[in-house]
C-alpha cells in the first residue's frame, strides 16, 4: 500500500507541469521561458521522436524521474526525498525568474528591474488593456481571461496521446 502510495504521489509531482500546461494553465509568468521550458520536457519524453506523447511514454519519463528522485535507491520515494526533489525545483524556478527580471543580463535584479517586473506582469492583469486592473481582472485565472478553454493551448488529451505543438 504504501509503495503504491508512493509511486501515485509521484506521478502527480512528476505530470502536473505537462498537464497544467495542456490544460491551458501556466506557472509564474508563462510566456516563452515557460513554453520553452515545456518543449524541452515534452521532447525529452518523446522517446520515438514522433511529436505525440503516449501513455508508455509518459510512464517512461516519469520512470526516469522516480530514480532520480530516489536518490537512497530503495525503491521506494521518500517524504525527505519528495521534500529534497521539491526544494531542487523551487530553486530551479527562483533562478529562472531572477534570469527573468534581470534584463541588462548583469546577473544580478536591481530595484529598477524588480519594479519592472510588476508592470510587466500588471499587463498580463489587464485583460481589457485599459491601463487598470481591476478587483474582478486580478482574482480571474489567467486561463478564464483569455476565454481559453481547457485542452485548447497543448493539444489536449486524445486517444492517449498528447500532441506536440509546432
Amino acid at each position: 500500500m504504501k509503495k503504491l502510495f508512493a509511486v501515485a504521489l509521484l506521478g502527480t509531482i512528476a505530470l502536473t507541469p505537462v498537464l497544467a500546461h495542456s490544460q491551458g494553465m501556466r506557472s509564474g509568468h508563462g510566456g516563452e521561458a515557460f513554453k520553452a521550458q515545456m518543449l524541452e520536457r515534452f521532447k525529452a519524453a518523446d522517446e520515438n521522436g514522433d511529436e505525440s506523447l503516449t501513455r508508455a511514454e509518459i510512464y517512461q519519463s516519469h520512470g526516469k524521474r522516480a530514480a532520480e528522485i530516489d536518490t537512497n535507491d530503495d525503491g521506494v520515494i521518500g517524504v525527505e526525498e519528495i521534500d529534497a526533489a521539491r526544494k531542487e525545483m523551487r530553486l530551479k524556478r527562483q533562478q529562472r525568474m531572477l534570469n527573468r527580471m534581470d534584463t541588462d543580463g548583469d546577473g544580478v535584479v536591481s530595484t529598477d528591474e524588480f519594479a519592472r517586473s510588476g508592470t510587466m506582469r500588471m499587463q498580463h492583469m489587464d485583460h481589457d488593456r485599459d491601463g487598470v486592473v481591476t478587483l474582478d481582472e486580478a482574482t480571474t485565472p489567467p486561463m478564464q481571461k483569455r476565454g481559453m478553454h481547457h485542452g485548447k493551448r497543448f493539444g489536449g488529451m486524445s486517444a492517449g496521446k498528447m500532441e506536440c505543438p509546432r
